[in-house]
């Protein structure tokens, strides 16, 4: 307990349709947080460096779309 790697993402507006299209599009989870404005992603300690890359590249295509 205590241990891992929890981000949270500030956005300029609600995140649910970018948190939906992260998930059901990308198949990518990230998860609401108590700010409707933020998005929680948390990966495992180990990610990998493709992980990451794979998911910075899914939250670049939906930012830009």
């Amino acid at each position: 307990r205590g241990r891992g790697l929890m981000i949270g993402i500030e956005m300029p507006e609600d995140t649910a349709p970018l948190r939906k299209k992260m998930v059901y599009d990308e198949r990518i989870m990230v998860a609401s947080s108590g700010d409707k404005n933020t998005f929680r992603i948390l990966p495992a300690l180990n990610i990998t460096r493709e992980h990451a890359d794979r998911f910075l590249a899914s939250l670049r295509k939906i930012l830009t779309a």
